[in-house]
């Protein structure tokens, strides 16, 4: 893709036919004016269409109306299902992923060896559905997997120190100090890496491992020290070069800086610690990190709190207040939330309604606002020239690799998508042979990242069920 950076605008038109090409303008912006959801004003650049008039005779000039209606099951955001059971957990309400938590025992029986298939059944179970998932592997879950060394830990490192969780449960941790266990879990991370990275069968892999349902903290102290989070981190990033990491928090990094690592994060108190206090709450730990705008390169995920899981969009929450939604999601700038309610209990009537709208503002929304074909021919040869114009009028980036796609008489053109928020490109596709008056074109979103079966719909009214748009040319 060839990029052409001009100025500010003065006016006029330009024209530009050439080979696979995207034309773009910048110029400052307030974020307000592109996204409701974003009240917090701030300078930077949006990427504004630059005109582009094709050459030779026009075949189509179509614009096409922005609609969220069919992209409810978009891969890779919305509201997530606890899954990767035989039952589809998504009857109740739309989803595109599953999560699930994996216990770390039964994976790794012994050194260096491996057992698989508690991640790969509940993998095939959701690809079945059309779903991806986010997996998590955990040591130990306070309450389940918390009774016994020997429960928590395979026969091979059962000589590691138990912890007393110090709440009188009677619930144990591991020490996450213990030399075994870190060698042991370096080992499991990079057999994991060489297994699944990349795998479009997952959305994205949690680092997980580490602390209570492996969310990087314990109930007394010590957890493990910022030296052996710094390997278990160091040892994902170079296992997994493709598939998208999170983890907990932005400073529980192994003294790295979210800067210096590939890694989003996930707040698991959503809607009621995610603003407020600037030391506890998930976004002033972003603004202590330097790390408030992460989400515009690294995914976001979380949890809404269980509390208010049910009354976050109506109603009364009986032990707690939650936060304000659209502040929570504006200062996040969060993909995906976990809500199990919404697919176990359901919501109903308006609720239903307001959740679903919710639901819809997280992530991407990727909208073809308008389609130019011209032709120009010599004898029985001719160029056709095909000017998309993209925007995504969602708020957050698709964060894996995407590209637009043409295809007409047997002829088939791709390049690669920006997908910044609030970024409206017109992409050059240019496809040789046959005339193609008269034929079909189809033009549609692909991702290697996304199932074949499930993939990326168009924001826009005119799309089919596929979420692809095909239309006549003259």
């Amino acid at each position: 893709m060839t990029v052409v950076h001009s100025g500010p605008l003065l006016g006029g038109f330009y024209t530009f036919c050439g080979k696979n090409t995207a034309v773009i303008l910048r110029t400052p912006y307030s974020r307000r004016s592109f996204h409701s959801l974003r009240t917090n004003t701030m300078k930077s650049c949006i990427l504004l269409l630059l005109p582009l008039l094709a050459c030779g005779t026009v075949l189509l000039n179509s614009k096409f109306t922005y609609s969220t209606a069919n992209t409810q099951r978009n891969p890779q955001k919305g509201f997530v299902a606890f899954g990767g059971d035989a039952t589809d957990p998504c009857s109740a309400f739309p989803c595109s992923m599953e999560n699930r938590y994996v216990q770390f025992a039964p994976l790794m029986p012994d050194w260096n060896k491996f057992d698989f298939s508690s991640i790969d059944a509940p993998l095939a179970n959701a690809a079945a559905r059309g779903h991806q998932l986010i997996v998590r592997i955990f040591v130990d879950y306070p309450g389940w997997i918390s009774k016994s060394i020997q429960q928590i830990l395979p026969p091979f490192l059962n000589q590691t120190k138990a912890m007393d969780n110090g709440d009188g449960s009677g619930n144990i941790y591991p020490d996450y100090n213990d030399k075994n266990l870190i060698l042991a879990l370096q080992q499991l991370i990079a057999a994991l890496g060489a297994k699944y990275d990349g795998d479009n069968h997952i959305a994205v892999w949690q680092l997980g491992l580490l602390g209570h349902w492996g969310e990087w903290h314990c109930s007394e102290m010590p957890f493990a020290s910022t030296a052996n989070q710094k390997l278990i981190l160091d040892s994902y990033t170079r296992a997994f070069k493709k598939t998208r990491l999170q983890v907990r928090y932005p400073n529980v990094l192994g003294g790295y800086s979210p800067s210096h690592v590939n890694i989003g994060f996930h707040d698991d108190s959503f809607g009621t610690d995610t603003y407020g206090d600037p030391t506890w709450s998930f976004y002033g730990q972003l603004q202590s990190t330097k790390a408030s705008d992460s989400w515009r390169h690294q995914v976001i995920g979380g949890e809404i709190r269980p509390e208010v899981q049910s009354c976050i969009f109506g109603g009364r929450c009986p032990s707690m207040q939650p936060l304000r939604w659209a502040t929570c999601v504006n200062y996040t700038g969060i993909a995906w939330v976990w809500n199990n309610f919404a697919f176990s209990t359901g919501y109903s009537g308006q609720t239903q309604r307001d959740a679903l709208s919710a639901a819809s503002r997280l992530g991407y929304q990727l909208h073809l606002s308008s389609l130019q074909v011209s032709q120009t021919c010599t004898g029985n040869q001719c160029q056709a020239t095909v000017a998309a114009t993209v925007v995504n009028q969602g708020n957050t980036p698709f964060y894996y690799p995407i590209s637009i796609q043409v295809t007409v008489s047997g002829q088939t053109a791709t390049v690669i998508l920006d997908t910044t928020v609030g970024l409206s490109v017109v992409y050059n596709l240019v496809l040789s042979g046959p005339s193609v008056s008269g034929e079909t074109l189809v033009i549609s979103l692909n991702s290697a990242f996304v199932l074949p079966q499930a993939p990326v719909k168009f924001a826009t009214e005119q799309a089919n069920s596929a979420g692809s748009i095909s239309v006549t040319l003259a």
